[in-house]
């Protein structure tokens, strides 16, 4: 039985991370956002998307000729990103909500996945759980930790300061494999703010309206893609989905699947399992259907801040580790 996490901006929220509306209003308050990206802004989020509809808008405009406004507001993102990552390095940043009880801190807990895959294009869990201590805190599962698919740095990520782990990092074209020496994996299912694509197509992060052939179009995301589906759908998959909008069709079109192989799944979200309920707002057949889909896999929920839950609220807690017994 392979016990698997799955995470979205939700997760580094409980960090200061942005969530998406949080996006649009960054974006609104930068000094060089241009009339066309604001009213593009404000006519996407009138009509129930987010700034990821805007970033589609201008790429599709960007690919008849006129690049302006795109280029623009990657730019703006970028800066985003890079505000989140020293926010994530700065002086005083405590990672763990407790110190006193080893058994309720966020690492320990981390450690008990198979594997991890994110949403997040952030660099949260390079800076702060992917360092020497894995090892020890894994008691045995685990002897480091790895981002399968990048190239090699130059020395060992795990021997690097927080800083470093978050430079830039370059994707293979192809050879894609485990380390093999025993180490979690941890994907980036749609690649991060600091990897290059590998290829003269630039940074390979994957954000708009069209994730499903932007992620046909990398051949390691593809692969991360094929990692994640053959992970969860399975009988005996149990899946942890922390913080994630239930909102990519891609995603959910696997969840689906993998509820009908058989695989169990616990969500920790504000909302609970109204999560996962998008019949409102979705007139999408895989999305909007999600609810019905679901319901029958789930084992569980959490609607409390995971803040909380490792400081020391330790029914919650319980509640959480119980998942494991699954």
């Amino acid at each position: 039985m392979g016990h698997y996490l799955l995470t979205g901006a939700g997760f580094s929220r409980n960090w200061g991370g942005w969530l998406a509306n949080e996006v649009f209003e960054y974006l609104l308050a930068d000094k060089d956002l241009t009339v066309p990206i604001r009213t593009q802004l404000w006519r996407d989020k009138n009509s129930q998307g987010n700034f990821e509809d805007t970033v589609q808008h201008f790429r599709s405009l960007a690919q008849q000729g006129d690049p302006s406004h795109y280029n623009l507001l990657m730019s703006i993102l970028a800066g985003m990103f890079n505000a989140m990552k020293n926010g994530f390095i700065s002086m005083g940043f405590k990672f763990e909500f407790q110190t006193d009880d080893m058994n309720m801190n966020v690492a320990v807990f981390l450690q008990k996945f198979e594997a991890i895959f994110t949403l997040n294009q952030d660099t949260l869990m390079e800076a702060h759980y992917f360092n020497d201590d894995i090892a020890g805190l894994a008691r045995g599962k685990w002897n480091g930790w790895q981002i399968p698919g990048l190239e090699d740095p130059p020395r060992p990520l795990t021997r690097m300061a927080p800083m470093e782990r978050t430079m830039m990092r370059t994707a293979r074209l192809s050879g894609f494999a485990l380390s093999g020496r025993n180490e979690q994996p941890y994907y980036k299912l749609h690649g991060s703010h600091n990897w290059n694509s590998g290829s003269t197509s630039g940074q390979l992060l994957i954000m708009g309206g069209n994730k499903e052939n932007d992620i046909g179009q990398s051949p390691l995301l593809e692969w991360y893609s094929n990692r994640f589906r053959q992970a969860v759908v399975t009988p005996h998959a149990r899946l942890m989905i922390i913080g994630y909008s239930f909102s990519d069709r891609h995603i959910n079109r696997v969840l689906r699947d993998a509820q009908v192989a058989g695989a169990k799944f616990f969500i920790v979200d504000p909302m609970g399992v109204d999560a996962m309920d998008k019949r409102k707002v979705s007139d999408d057949s895989i999305t909007y259907g999600l609810w019905d889909a679901l319901y029958p896999g789930i084992i569980g929920a959490s609607r409390r801040p995971l803040s909380s839950t490792f400081s020391s609220d330790r029914v919650e807690h319980a509640k959480l580790m119980h998942f494991f017994q699954h």
